[in-house]
C-alpha cells in the first residue's frame, strides 16, 4: 500500500492514510510491518471505521488540482474562473458603455462616449489591484527605446507577484503547472519563474526595449502601430487620463451562449480604440477579471506549450493565444491574449443552414417579384389594348 499512497498527490489524504496504517502497526514509508505482532481484528475494524469516516468527511481545498483538470486545460481554466474571488461584478464594482458595434475594418468612431462609466475606488485598493496599478507607469511606450528599470520598479514587480501568489487562482496555477512538470514545487522558485517569464527584458528593436508584461498588459507602439494592450485596467487607466479613445465594439461571432450583440454586462469583448491617436483595429479583453486571474491563465496557457488553447471561462467559450519570444537562447512571453473561440461544428452547421435558407428566400423572393412584375406588365398591356380598341370604335 505504501507505493500507492505515495502517488495520491494529496498531502491531507496521504496524512490520513499514513496515520491510520500506523495505528495498526504498518510503516507506509518502508511498506512493511512496524510491530512484531499483527494487529487484532478489533484494531483493524477500528482502523477501517475511523479512516473511512475521515476520508468521507474530508473536503479538498478549493485550489486542489483534479486528475481531470490535469488532463484538460479547459477544465483547469474553468476551475481558475471559479476561484477568481476578486473578479468584479458588472454594474456594482464597475460599469461600461459599449454603445454601437462595427466591423473591424471600419475606422469610424462608433462610440462618442467613453467605454468606462466608473470603476470602484475601493476595488483598486485590493492588494493585487493596488500593486498592479503601480506598474502601469514603469514603461516606455515605443519599442526601440530601451527600458531603464529602477530599484523601486523592481520592488514593485516583486510586490505584485507576491500579492498574486497569496491568491487562490495563482496557487492553483502553481499546483497545476508543478503537477505537469512545468514549474518548480517551491514558492520562491515559482516566483522566479514568473519574474523571468513576464518581467525579464529582451530586444524587439534595441537592447532591453520590451518584456512580456509590457507587451501584454501595458501595450507598445511599433512603427506607428499599437501592439499588445489587452488588459482592461490599463485601458481604463489610459482612457481616464485622456490618452485612449474608445471607438466601438467589434460585432462578435456567435458564442457558446448564442448572443449576437454584446451588452454592458459582457466580460469578454472585442473593441477598437485609438491610443495617443494610433488606432488598434481589434483588441479582445476580459473585462472585470482580477490581475491574478489573468496572469495565472496566460502563464498556464503559455507554459502548456500550445499556441492556441480553447478554454471555458464561466459562460464564455474563448481561445487563448500565447507564443514565445526567443532571445539569447531563452523563451520569454512574446504575446498572450484571449479571443473569441472559433465556432463549433454545430454552430457552423447552423450558420450554414441559415445562410442557405436566406439565399433560398432571396431567390424565391426575386422570382416572385419578377412574376408579379410580369403579371403587372401583361395586365397593363391588355388594358392599353382595350383602351385603344375602345377609342377606335368610338371614333368610327
Amino acid at each position: 500500500c505504501g507505493p500507492v499512497i505515495r502517488t495520491l498527490h494529496n498531502s491531507e489524504v496521504e496524512r490520513i492514510l499514513r496515520r491510520g496504517f500506523a495505528s495498526i502497526g504498518w510503516d507506509v514509508n518502508k511498506n512493511r510491518a512496524a510491530c512484531a505482532s499483527p494487529p487484532t481484528m478489533a484494531n483493524i475494524k477500528d482502523f477501517l471505521t475511523r479512516t473511512l469516516v475521515l476520508l468521507t468527511t474530508y473536503r479538498p481545498p478549493l485550489n486542489q488540482v483534479s486528475q481531470a483538470e490535469l488532463a484538460d486545460i479547459s477544465l483547469a481554466a474553468k476551475k481558475l474562473w471559479e476561484l477568481d474571488a476578486n473578479r468584479l461584478t458588472p454594474g456594482v464594482d464597475y460599469a461600461i458603455n459599449l454603445q454601437r458595434g462595427k466591423n473591424f475594418s471600419d475606422r469610424g468612431d462608433a462610440a462618442p462616449e467613453p467605454l468606462f462609466k466608473f470603476v470602484s475606488a475601493e476595488v483598486l485598493q485590493r492588494p493585487t489591484y493596488r500593486t498592479f496599478m503601480r506598474l502601469l507607469d514603469n514603461y516606455e511606450k515605443n519599442t526601440g527605446q530601451a527600458e531603464v528599470v529602477t530599484r523601486e520598479e523592481l520592488q514593485e514587480n516583486q510586490a505584485f507577484l507576491n500579492a498574486c501568489l497569496d491568491t487562490m487562482p495563482m496557487q492553483y496555477a502553481h499546483k497545476w503547472l508543478n503537477r505537469k512538470g512545468l514549474a518548480p514545487a517551491d514558492g520562491p522558485g515559482f516566483r522566479r519563474l514568473l519574474d523571468q517569464l513576464w518581467f525579464s527584458l529582451y530586444r524587439r528593436e534595441v537592447h532591453n526595449d520590451s518584456s512580456g508584461f509590457e507587451h501584454v498588459f501595458i501595450g507598445e507602439s511599433k512603427a506607428g502601430k499599437i501592439t499588445g494592450l489587452h488588459n482592461w485596467l490599463q485601458m481604463y487607466n489610459e482612457e481616464k487620463a485622456g490618452n485612449l479613445d474608445y471607438r466601438g465594439y467589434i460585432r462578435p461571432r456567435v458564442r457558446g451562449r448564442g448572443f449576437s450583440e454584446p451588452h454592458d454586462n459582457e466580460q469578454l469583448i472585442t473593441v477598437q480604440f485609438s491610443w495617443d491617436d494610433e488606432i488598434k483595429p481589434v483588441s479582445t479583453s476580459l473585462i472585470g477579471v482580477s490581475p491574478e486571474f489573468e496572469l495565472s491563465l496566460l502563464t498556464m496557457c503559455f507554459l502548456n506549450g500550445e499556441k492556441d488553447t480553447l478554454v471555458e471561462l464561466g459562460p464564455y467559450r474563448a481561445q487563448v493565444t500565447a507564443f514565445p519570444f526567443k532571445y539569447r537562447g531563452q523563451n520569454f512571453i512574446g504575446s498572450a491574449f484571449p479571443g473569441t473561440a472559433p465556432m463549433t461544428e454545430d454552430q457552423a452547421a447552423r450558420k450554414l443552414q441559415s445562410v442557405t435558407r436566406g439565399n433560398q428566400c432571396r431567390k424565391q423572393g426575386a422570382r416572385a417579384y419578377q412574376e408579379k412584375k410580369n403579371e403587372k406588365a401583361a395586365a397593363s398591356k391588355i388594358q392599353s389594348l382595350y383602351r385603344g380598341r375602345k377609342v377606335r370604335t368610338r371614333d368610327a
